[in-house]
């Protein structure tokens, strides 16, 4: 019969991941890069540590001039190095495309799923080892599919960000605490995972200090034990590439890196101006915008259900603490939950960061919900079945509001908190992939740039020779072009959409605002005399401009308006039954 039992839920369970796989991986390409997975992705192609930033410059700025020191490989300036090595991988083997970019979220964030349905047979069995073990699979099964409906998971699975790796690393560190609470020779591996999970983000500390906090209450002796000292060497020593990375830094430049200077108030004039940071507002911004922030990433019926179950979370963690029984799931979920919060009122509750804390919400409403379920059905099978109808709604619900945030990638159809998330303005078509998809097909598929910009770094020297040989062998012919952006397109597309091909290519991208002033210092015929033949210049319409105002500049206006008087040729991208982007082409002078 228990044979049978656990046959029927993994049968189940599958049909869960094939549900949730859906709604990971469809469409995944179709919308833009428009966020911080820009500046991830770029580095991580080359796992080089640039991004042309002038604001925010890197080791690779202050060294590419001669040879990078080899410290400067152990890590990233502003963040630790094992999400970009995945990404480096996923690019290796499927090339440089957005596959490649969100593919290891996508699979992170099943993982992530399959993570949080052992997690809660495993609390069960560590926390209640007499429970019903029908109560308990389905409790799991139920936490699992929570997770796989959740807009804001898919959302954090569908993007090329830190987090979905981030989440399922963390609950790896939190399955594995668990099960050494049962048996002490599972610290080893918490302390590994944690090595990983703090190589991945900082953020991740928050499982670090769950884990001791929680130790503390409970198992105190085991800080003493060889099992537990043998797992936090594990962690460090996983974690030392990061450890020897910030000792060189300091050794060499006086200070640590981003995020650590940052942390412990180090005045660095390299990153005086610090985005992220200023984005994430002062401390009462932060308490205020919380649960607001957390609120708008999903469904109405769900967040009801999910406030509901903190509640009732809260009053029960409560009694408990009171009695001094802190080995209970309630107050090892309550530790959890408040922890994350703590966390997000430090850095800042930005939209990827809250979606740590919603698999923890899956297992509180599951253990909850699953728990009254029981409870109602011993007293009246009607009952049940009417609140069984009102989780299977909520559900459904989420599912509906899912699909309209992260896979209807065309349209704003609907309302907001309604029909779709906030979030959907990250899951998008604003027509930046239209430009991606016409340069691959007209240039950078065919040929490779007879013209391009000297720099002042060696390693960008290296890469454009490398590639324009790769091009060579492939039998691509030279192109003269030149390639003239706007720059008021938003910065984090630029990243990817124009710094990316110059990088790791060789193509000679320009701004306006640059075009204009090297005619005016240099001649009108300056390029024409470099060797130039062509132009081309990418100017965007009904699109996402740039946040920062003091870039925004009228020279790409200007330069339209000219190409336009002149009956200048143009191909246009649309998004939105609008015109997005025009892309002018022209021989010689305009």
């Amino acid at each position: 019969m228990l044979i049978l039992l656990k046959k029927q839920f993994i049968y189940i369970f599958i049909l869960i991941i094939f549900g949730a796989l859906f709604l990971r991986i469809a469409n995944l390409t179709s919308f833009d890069v428009i966020s911080d997975e820009a500046v991830l992705g770029v580095r991580s192609i080359g796992y080089i540590d640039f991004f042309m930033s002038q604001f925010q410059t890197t080791p690779y700025d202050w060294y590419g001039a001669g040879d990078i020191p080899w410290w400067v490989k152990l890590s990233f300036h502003d963040h630790p190095p094992l999400v970009f090595f995945i990404q480096h991988l996923f690019f290796g083997i499927f090339g440089t495309s957005l596959v490649a970019l969100r593919l290891p979220s996508v699979l992170f964030g099943i993982l992530s799923i399959y993570l949080v349905w052992v997690t809660v047979k495993n609390m069960c069995a560590v926390f209640k080892p007499d429970e019903n073990l029908k109560k308990v699979y389905t409790t799991s099964l139920f936490a699992s599919l929570v997770l796989s409906v959740s807009a804001y998971h898919t959302w954090i699975s569908r993007i090329g960000l830190q987090e979905s790796v981030v989440i399922f690393l963390n609950l790896a560190v939190v399955f594995f605490l668990i099960k050494a609470l049962g048996d002490k020779k599972y610290y080893i591996w918490w302390g590994i995972f944690l090595g990983f999970a703090m190589l991945a983000k900082y953020t991740s500390v928050v499982v670090a200090v769950l884990s001791i906090v929680y130790i503390l209450l409970v198992r105190y002796k085991d800080l003493k034990s060889g099992y537990f000292l043998k797992g936090a060497l594990m962690a460090l020593a996983v974690f030392s590439p990061v450890i020897f990375y910030n000792v060189f830094m300091y050794l060499d430049r006086g200070h640590f890196d981003f995020q650590i200077s940052y942390l412990i108030g180090q005045d660095v004039p390299e990153w005086a101006y610090r985005v992220g940071r200023e984005q994430a507002g002062g401390l009462s911004d932060r308490i205020v915008n919380l649960f607001p922030n957390l609120w708008q990433g999903s469904s109405m019926g769900l967040n009801i259900l999910w406030a509901t179950a903190f509640f009732y979370l809260m009053f029960q963690s409560i009694k408990y603490i009171r009695q001094k029984n802190f080995f209970t799931i309630d107050v090892f979920l309550f530790l959890t939950v408040v922890l994350h919060l703590l966390l997000f009122i430090v850095i800042g509750p930005q939209e990827r960061f809250l979606a740590m804390i919603v698999p923890y919400l899956a297992v509180l409403l599951a253990y909850y919900g699953i728990k009254f379920l029981f409870w109602v059905y011993s007293k009246s099978i009607n009952y049940s079945l009417l609140f069984a109808f009102l989780l299977v709604f909520v559900l459904g619900y989420e599912v509906y509001f899912n699909i309209q945030t992260n896979i209807n990638t065309k349209s704003l159809s609907g309302r907001q908190g309604i029909d779709y998330s906030v979030l959907k303005l990250n899951s998008l078509y604003w027509g930046f992939n239209g430009i991606d998809r016409y340069m691959q097909d007209n240039i950078y598929s065919r040929y490779y740039p007879a013209f391009t910009f000297p720099t002042k770094y060696r390693f960008l020297e290296n890469i454009k020779k490398e590639s324009i040989q790769k091009a060579q062998r492939q039998g691509k012919t030279p192109l003269p072009a030149l390639f003239i952006y706007d720059q008021n397109m938003n910065s984090e597309s630029i990243v990817w959409y124009i710094y990316r091909p110059f990088i790791y290519q060789g193509w000679p991208y320009i701004s306006a605002d640059t075009y204009f002033n090297i005619l005016q210092s240099e001649g009108d015929d300056f390029f024409i005399r470099q060797g130039v033949e062509k132009f081309y210049f990418i100017k965007a319409e009904h699109t996402l401009l740039r946040k920062e105002k003091e870039f925004i500049s009228s020279s790409a206006d200007n330069l339209s308006k000219m190409l336009d008087k002149n009956k200048t040729p143009y191909y246009s991208i649309y998004a939105h039954n609008k015109e997005a982007v025009r892309i002018y082409y022209w021989y010689g002078r305009p």
